[in-house]
């Protein structure tokens, strides 16, 4: 079925594929707008009136079409996926009692979709009682798909879709799945010390993976994100197939000092009050990307469980690491590579801490060492 709709009426301009699991099942007219959607999500019954259901990228608040009971307690007879980006969006695959259905998208297992927040394709999921938000491309079939965590303060839109890195490793044929790490993004916002700890947050990403059934993926993390990858390959060697670290290099070992003047800095009622020049960085980019500071501060003021030099050597994937010439809180990516078996680093010339991230080579760099698998 191409662009048009022609039984139900409804045009929209990103052309999808849809298969029916029933012959029975049909759309009826809704008749109520045009509908432009990246994902269109449809619940169908048969010879029952359709309940549908509109996600746009832009923020706005999702309406459900002719949702009475027996749509909503109806198994899903249908399947839809965007052309452009191959990504499937099935609502569910059992049969949802109507009261079991949730105005914030649940589709009975456990997996969300956004309403109204302007995420452009973020999903939610469960991971042991704490709501993660999280992006899943889709397609890459014949590849390990690439598994992203981002930098301390930051999220996955700041992190990997603003600096291109989701595009570029789309456009190599991965498929590419990313968590907002707890605290941060979209994820759920907690404030005890307990909370926190990488190893921690390694066990919401193998649970990501768990979620979304895949095996084993390489792991991309940046600044925190990569000491959490350390963790998520230490922990779970099996799940893990090549490893990046970017952004921290020998700190990783020698652990992070200072995290007190930071967790103030977060804590102070304003950025003004801040002195420490360093800490006053930190807090401008958590306002930059309007997070929620005093989850940060307990974050980094959380118990920070050391990696030694004997666990840097005990891990077994092939590991890249990238540091820019001029990060002052990474350390050297070399010295790092010197502790791993088998390791590599990089410098990447003129960057600093956050000017790396996005960096060309740094990209070009991690895409040759992926395809070397």
């Amino acid at each position: 079925m191409g662009p048009e709709m022609a039984s139900g009426g409804i045009r929209h301009e990103a052309a999808l594929w849809i298969t029916f699991v029933w012959l029975e099942a049909r759309i009826v007219d809704v008749e109520r707008r045009t509908i432009r959607a990246e994902n269109l999500i449809i619940l169908t019954h048969i010879k029952i009136d359709v309940g549908m259901v509109e996600r746009r990228t832009g923020a706005h608040t999702i309406e459900l079409f002719d949702a009475d009971e027996d749509a909503l307690g109806a198994s899903v007879v249908c399947q839809v996926r965007d052309r452009c980006s191959g990504h499937r969006v099935p609502f569910c695959d059992k049969r949802v009692p109507a009261a079991q259905y949730r105005p914030d998208g649940d589709d009975g297992r456990g997996h969300k979709f956004l309403i109204g927040s302007g995420s452009g394709g973020m999903m939610h999921f469960d991971s042991d009682g704490v709501d993660i938000a999280f992006l899943d491309t889709g397609g890459g079939a014949g590849k390990l798909p690439v598994l992203l965590i981002h930098g301390f303060a930051s999220n996955v839109e700041t992190n990997w879709i603003k600096t291109g890195w989701i595009d570029f490793l789309k456009s190599a044929g991965y498929r590419v799945i990313a968590l907002d790490n707890r605290g941060h993004g979209q994820s759920q916002k907690l404030y005890q010390l307990a909370d926190y700890g990488a190893p921690l947050m390694a066990e919401d990403a193998r649970r990501l993976l768990d979620h979304l059934d895949i095996a084993r993926a390489h792991v991309i993390g940046y600044s925190m994100g990569a000491r959490i990858a350390a963790f998520l390959a230490l922990a779970h060697p099996d799940r893990v197939g090549r490893l990046v670290f970017g952004g921290l290099g020998i700190n990783m070992v020698r652990g992070m000092a200072g995290t007190g003047p930071i967790a103030r800095a977060l804590e102070a009622d304003s950025i003004e009050e801040v002195p420490n020049p360093t800490a006053r960085t930190f807090r401008a980019f958590a306002e930059q990307t309007k997070s929620d500071l005093k989850a940060l501060a307990a974050c980094i003021r959380s118990a920070r469980a050391p990696i030694t030099a004997e666990m840097a050597a005990a891990i077994a994937s092939p590991v890249l690491i990238a540091v820019g010439e001029a990060d002052v809180i990474g350390g050297s990516a070399e010295e790092l590579a010197n502790l791993i078996p088998g390791a590599r680093g990089i410098t990447i010339a003129g960057r600093d801490h956050n000017r790396a991230v996005g960096d060309r080579m740094f990209k070009a760099e991690v895409l040759s060492f992926l395809e070397a698998a």
